[in-house]
This record gives structure tokens, C-alpha cells and sequence, in this order.
């Protein structure tokens, strides 16, 4: 189903996590030249601390590719993800007698240098040569074809019918728990908005204030105030009585 979407010009947002097996899904990614990692990723110099998997993608490290999605984005928190990959040579991709390639990928964003990808998170988090993929690893890539591999470009009315893609390698980020951290929300909106080519909707939200008021009756008010008053300040002095008591 959804390989017939995608050639009809279809747009597809895929949200994917640290060790994605499943088969149908891996399989109809390779169709455009895209792979997903293996392990989850872990960056040294860009995280929450303690926690080097929860990744803080900034724009002052270097990590947001120019791409219409994230063009004024200064941080973005992923708390834990696997990285996109394409699974061929760019070079080997073709391309039609009018120089259009039938597949570009583009960056949305990346780890630093100073990461990994990590087969055995649950060990000590340490690069291990030969086991382990070093960074900078894409987070999130675009994808824009006009054909899968081995396949044939669809032509409609004298043009090119054109699918695309968005990869996140996370999915936590989108929770509520961040969605309204940093940019988090901003990444899915703006993807949904530059997969419908609505790229005039493409920007930057401000954040909205959720307005909390707490609401207490008279008597809830009185028990407050009067437990501030001299409930704190007598069970203190009774405290202090006990230990003086308890020293004499």
C-alpha cells in the first residue's frame, strides 16, 4: 500500500526508533536508497547531562544543515535516537536527460563529531573501534524522488511526479512530554508543512503561555495561611525542644 502511495506522488512522515526490524518497512525504505542504523546514538558534546543518549541538536554546534524545515531552529531535544542512513552510492543514483537526479537526500539535522552510534547502550557508553559507527550522524533527512531505485519516473501532465519523505530517528521528541521543548513541536509541524509543499507555512511558533491559576475556598485559603503561619514555625520550635531534650 504503501509503495502504490509513494508512486503516485505520495507524502510520508516516518518517525523510527533505535533498532527498527521490521522487515516491511526497512524493505520499502531501501526502494529509495535509505537505510535505517543500527544501535542508538550517543554524543559526547551536545546532550542533557547526565544522560549522553538524550541528544540536544543545537545550532551553535553546527548540527542544522541549511533545509527549509529547520532554517531558524536553535535546539532541538532528542531523548534517544537511531540515525537515517542511504543505503547506496549518491553517485550511482540516476539521472534524467534534464540533469533532475531520480533521488536527493538533504540533512535535516545531525549529531557532532564527537558521537556515535552505540550497538550496547546498556554497557559502559564508550566508542568501541570497529564495532561501533563514529559521527556525525544524520538525525533526520528529507527525501525527494521521482522514482524508486530501478524504477521508472511517472510523468503527469509534462511533469515529473515527485514523492517525499521526512525521517526522524526518534519519536519521543514528538510525546507530550517535548513536544513543547525547544523547537520539538516546530520539527513535526514543519515537516507536515513541507511534505503538503506548504512552505509558506513553514516557520518558527511562538510559544504559548498556559495560563494556571490555583482556585481555593475561604476555608482552603485560611487552613494555608495558617498552616504557614504556625503550623511550620511550631512543629520547627517542637523539633528544636526534642533535640535540646534529647542532649541535656
Amino acid at each position: 500500500v504503501l509503495r502504490d502511495y509513494a508512486s503516485l506522488g505520495g507524502s510520508l512522515l516516518f518517525l523510527l526508533e533505535p533498532d527498527t526490524t521490521d522487515e516491511t518497512f526497512l524493505n520499502f525504505l531501501a526502494l529509495y536508497a535509505i537505510a535505517v542504523g543500527e544501535g542508538e546514538v550517543v554524543d559526547t558534546a551536545s546532550f542533557i547531562a547526565t544522560n549522553p543518549l538524550f541528544l540536544q541538536v543545537k545550532r551553535s554546534n553546527g548540527q542544522f544543515p541549511p533545509h527549509e524545515i529547520t532554517r531558524e531552529f536553535d535546539v532541538l531535544y532528542m531523548p534517544g535516537s537511531t540515525y537515517i542512513a542511504t543505503s547506496v552510492n549518491p553517485a550511482s543514483i540516476p539521472i534524467t536527460d534534464s540533469g533532475l537526479p531520480y533521488i536527493v537526500h538533504r540533512i535535516i539535522a545531525s549529531s557532532t563529531l564527537s558521537s556515535w552510534a552505540e550497538t550496547d547502550p546498556t554497557s559502559d557508553l564508550q566508542y568501541d573501534q570497529g564495532i561501533d559507527l563514529i559521527g556525525p550522524l544524520p538525525l533526520a533527512i528529507s527525501v525527494e524522488a521521482i522514482a524508486e531505485l530501478g524504477g521508472s519516473p511517472l510523468v503527469d501532465q509534462g511533469e515529473f511526479v515527485a514523492t517525499n519523505m521526512v525521517l526522524v530517528g526518534d519519536t519521543d521528541f514528538g510525546s507530550n512530554q517535548f513536544f513543547s521543548s525547544a523547537r520539538n513541536g516546530d520539527l513535526i509541524v514543519n515537516s507536515v508543512n513541507w511534505l503538503a509543499r506548504d512552505f509558506e507555512l513553514i516557520t518558527i511558533r511562538s510559544k504559548t503561555v498556559a495560563f494556571r491559576e490555583l482556585v481555593l475556598t475561604q476555608t482552603e485559603r485560611d487552613f494555608v495561611r495558617w498552616s504557614g503561619w504556625l503550623l511550620m514555625p511550631a512543629l520547627i520550635g517542637l523539633a528544636g525542644i526534642w533535640t535540646w531534650w534529647r542532649r541535656r
